[in-house]
């Protein structure tokens, strides 16, 4: 009887999990691009103010860099090459973003690092966002505190949301409150989905499968 139950789980799992599948688009976060800036590489510094387009996959705006390794400021990419680094002159508010496909019900989390770039003890932090593409309805925000210690890259607080439209917008804005000293650097963001209805199955079917060769 106890075999015949698990038998009857695992169908009724298929079950519900085709009825999932049969309703819901895959999802795409594939579509999320170029998290840790490695394109265009080449130039070792742009001021982005001046080339809002220039990351490829992203729009900025504000006081922004794209640095490289050799920087003028002296601080290397926690993944890869490039990153991007937030503030410089008294400039704050910068806001960096890409819209990527999303699917409805799906949930993502955004994880990301930042670190201080050129030392200071004054209080800058960074807001990451998720916005419906279409309707710019908040999906999740956080705010992360951008540590002390200098050029000491650090994970900041990850943001969780779930879709609610096809296209989803992920902004990070330089949140360092007026007459602060902004200067802070991103890098390695990562958009994860949670593991799909498929992924579930088959794992059930796995413990199914093993629990039927112990009987």
């Amino acid at each position: 009887m106890k075999h015949l139950d698990q038998k009857k789980g695992f169908f009724a799992a298929l079950i519900v999990c085709s009825i999932i599948i049969s309703i819901a688009p895959p999802v795409r976060a594939a579509t999320f691009i170029n998290g840790s800036f490695e394109s265009p590489g080449v130039i070792t510094e742009v001021d982005l103010s001046a080339s809002p387009g220039f990351v490829t996959g992203w729009t900025n705006s504000g006081a922004e860099y794209y640095e490289g390794a050799g920087n003028s400021h002296g601080w290397s990419a926690q993944d890869g090459t490039f990153g991007i680094s937030f503030g410089h002159n008294g400039g704050i508010g910068g806001v960096l973003m890409q819209t990527f496909d999303t699917s409805i019900g799906a949930n993502y989390t955004v994880s990301f690092f930042v670190t201080r770039i050129q030392g200071g003890v004054s209080a800058q932090s960074v807001t990451a966002q998720a916005l419906n593409a279409t309707t710019s309805a908040n999906l999740g925000t956080t705010l992360t505190a951008i540590p002390v210690a200098n050029a000491v890259w650090t994970a900041g607080n990850s943001l969780n949301f779930t879709a609610t439209s096809t296209s989803t917008t992920l902004k990070f804005i330089d949140s360092t409150a007026a007459g602060g000293d902004s200067n802070w650097a991103l890098d390695h963001v990562t958009v994860v989905p949670e593991p799909s209805c498929l992924l579930l199955l088959a794992s059930a079917s796995l413990l199914c499968f093993r629990r039927k060769m112990r009987l």
